[in-house]
Parts: structure tokens; C-alpha cells; sequence
């Protein structure tokens, strides 16, 4: 390691947020997609799939066994556990599209799921399931028009109705990432296009949950500085998964980690997420053994908790095990004296010096941080 590297690495070690009470927040991304449908057994025709291939809406029935198990518990502060469910907030209507020849992907709202719309309202009363902004399609909206009208197999995916089209098998890659930034060649919207779109996604996910959402996160982690000053302009305060930012300069890959609590992109607090819990996806280090073992590490040492989760684990043929593994965690972290809050709410709190107005009841609470001085946090800004 360089000189240049050691320094960095002792100055984020330094300046790491710390919280003198345990705090969870648990991040979830891709609720409200739809992905493959029903019947999959077409999948495995076009390619070796990837695991998000096996991905698909969540049911009423499957979000009533989860917050089953998060009533089950109760925090520090006498909350549920909560679930920070990140949404994409349109899919795209697969019948309407074909009958505009592909000339364009027609976008229907998650309002049109009247039962779903019920039921995730219900786990925004209950404080379980808070539901935070993630995107409107997930992927590139001109790289899959034009895969859709240019490649007949990804034509052939989407008249299928599975949504992703390349992006689902092994042999794809990255063909449609990313949705603020085309990864094929680093190409973005214009700054006005850019803020169209995303007041387009804010409109339909106040119309679903009646609340602006104050934190989101990129898909795929991907978004450029031009991407953080939309999300300023139009009024977010939080950035999520800011441990694994990318994006494209020049054609060129850039990598950053902007530590939890820095405003490096002013006017955006950033969260980054320190454990990975993904028990469906096959490793052995994101199941519930191992995310309590890092987790117990991370509260010895003072530093929040920021769980790395998605949709995937908790629907379909995964649903089962992911419940099992997530009723673990949480009757560990409970046990353990922690407290669970919102992006919005621990965003608030690094903001305003430890106070934060719970979601929902508005009620003034106060963390107290060990280590948030002003130099400390002059360092912390400054680190990527």
C-alpha cells in the first residue's frame, strides 16, 4: 500500500461516525419491480441466469409474513424493527409498449397495484416498512428502448413480460445499467431531462405513499456529480450505499466510498453500508452467522449499523429461507439493545447534531455521536 493509501485509510479510521447508542438501519432495494413473472420456465432458454433472474413483485401475501416477523420484536426505543424498503416506482406496461410498435417504453405507476398499495401502507403505520425512493425502471431507459427494437432476443425477453432483459443472464453483463448513466459508452440526460425524470418518480411515489422520500439510492450504485445535484435540487437529503458509488468519466471507470456522514456531494448526507445480509444469494458471508458476528464487531466499536439487503431474499422460492435468516437477525439485534431507524431519521440526526423528528409521529429524539466535531467532520467530507 502507498504512502497516499495508508494516509487515506488512517484518516477514514480516524474520522469513522460513531454513535455512543447502537444503531440499525436496514437498507432494502427493489421493492415494487416487477421482474420475471410467474411462470419461469423460459428463463434458462436465452442464457445461463443470473440469481436476479429469479427475482419478481412481492405479494400481499409474502409482506404479511415479513412484517409477521418484524412484530415479533421490539427495538430500544419500543419500536418494531423497520425494514427501509427502497422502490422502483414504475415497471414497464409490456402490452402497451408492443402496441406502439416499440417506439417507445410505455411506464405504468405502482398505484396500479391497488392490493400491494394496501398492504405496504399498512407497514408504513406500523413503523416496519418505510418506504424510500431507488428509482423509476432500474436500468437505461434509451439502452433498453434500443436493445428492445435492435436485438431480437431482448425483444423476445420483454414481450415475455420479464423486465431486465439481458442484465438477467450471465453472458449480459452490465448491457443495461445503469438508469442515470448509460454504462456502454458513460453517456447521461441533460440536466433538464434528468430533473424531468426524476420529478416523474417522486410524483408516483408521493401518489403511492403519500410522503416525499427524503433518501434514496442509485441502481447499481451508479450516479455521477450531476446526478447528486439533481437529488439536492429537488430536495433529497440522504444518499444511500455511498461505499460502492460508480461511475463513468471519459469512458473511464471511477470508484469512490464516501464515508456515512459526509457531505462530499454538498447539500447530500451520505450513508454507507457496512454489512451485507443476502441469504439467498450463496454466500456463506451474507448469511445470518456471519452479518451478527460483524454486526456485534460494529457496536463494540460505537459504529452504526447500515445493513446492505434486497427484495430478492424475501419473495418468491427464497422467500422462506429469507424469513428464517432475517428472524435471527432481528432477535439478535433486539437482544443486543439496538435501535432501528430510518435513513431520513439518522440523515436528520448528522445534520442537526443528534436530533432527529421520528417518521411518522414527529416526536424530537436525540443520538448522541462520540467522535462529530467539526474538524472531524471537515476531514470526513473530504474523503473518497
Amino acid at each position: 500500500m502507498g504512502i497516499k493509501k495508508r494516509i487515506k485509510s488512517r484518516l477514514r479510521l480516524f474520522t469513522t461516525l460513531k454513535c455512543k447508542q447502537p444503531i440499525v438501519i436496514f437498507q432494502s432495494d427493489d421493492w415494487g419491480m416487477v421482474r420475471s413473472p410467474v411462470n419461469k420456465d423460459f428463463i434458462a432458454d436465452y442464457g445461463e441466469p443470473k440469481i436476479w433472474a429469479y427475482d419478481q413483485l412481492e405479494s400481499v401475501e409474502e409482506l404479511e409474513l415479513l412484517y409477521q416477523v418484524l412484530c415479533k420484536y421490539k427495538d430500544a426505543n419500543g419500536y418494531h424493527p423497520l425494514i427501509e424498503a427502497n422502490f422502483i416506482v414504475s415497471n414497464p406496461d409490456f402490452i402497451a409498449t408492443k402496441e406502439v410498435d416499440y417506439q417507445s417504453i410505455i411506464l405504468k405507476p405502482i398505484t396500479q397495484y391497488r392490493d400491494l398499495i394496501k398492504k405496504w401502507n399498512e407497514g408504513i403505520t406500523k413503523r416496519i416498512f418505510i418506504p424510500q425512493y431507488h428509482g423509476r425502471l432500474h436500468f437505461n431507459y434509451e439502452r433498453m428502448l434500443e436493445m428492445i427494437q435492435n436485438d431480437t432476443v431482448s425483444k423476445d425477453i420483454f414481450d415475455l413480460q420479464f423486465h431486465g432483459g439481458l442484465n438477467n443472464y450471465k453472458h449480459g453483463g452490465w448491457t443495461l445499467h445503469s438508469e442515470y448513466q448509460k454504462w456502454e459508452d458513460g453517456s447521461e440526460m441533460s440536466s433538464i431531462q434528468l430533473l424531468k425524470w426524476l420529478n416523474t418518480g417522486i410524483s408516483d411515489f408521493q401518489n403511492a405513499f403519500g410522503y416525499f422520500p427524503k433518501s434514496t439510492i442509485a441502481p447499481q450504485y451508479v450516479f455521477t456529480p450531476k446526478t447528486a445535484k439533481a437529488f439536492v435540487e429537488l430536495g433529497f437529503q440522504v444518499v444511500q450505499g455511498t461505499n460502492m458509488q460508480m461511475y463513468k468519466k471519459s469512458n473511464k471507470k471511477i470508484s469512490r466510498h464516501v464515508p456515512t456522514g459526509s457531505k462530499y456531494y454538498k447539500g447530500l448526507v451520505a450513508l454507507s453500508r457496512n454489512i451485507k445480509f443476502e441469504p439467498s444469494r450463496g454466500n456463506i458471508d451474507w448469511k445470518y452467522k456471519a452479518a451478527i458476528k460483524k454486526c456485534k464487531k460494529l457496536i463494540n466499536n460505537n459504529i452504526p449499523i447500515i445493513i446492505d439487503s434486497h427484495r430478492i431474499n424475501y419473495v418468491g422460492k427464497f422467500a422462506e429461507e429469507g424469513r428464517e435468516e432475517l428472524d435471527k437477525l432481528m432477535d439478535g439485534l433486539t437482544k443486543m439493545g439496538c435501535i432501528f431507524l430510518s435513513s431520513e431519521e439518522f440523515g436528520e440526526a448528522i445534520m442537526n447534531d443528534g436530533v432527529y423528528r421520528e417518521f411518522g409521529t414527529q416526536k424530537k429524539q436525540k443520538i448522541q455521536f462520540a467522535n462529530n466535531s467539526k474538524i472531524v467532520q471537515l476531514i470526513r467530507n473530504q474523503i473518497t
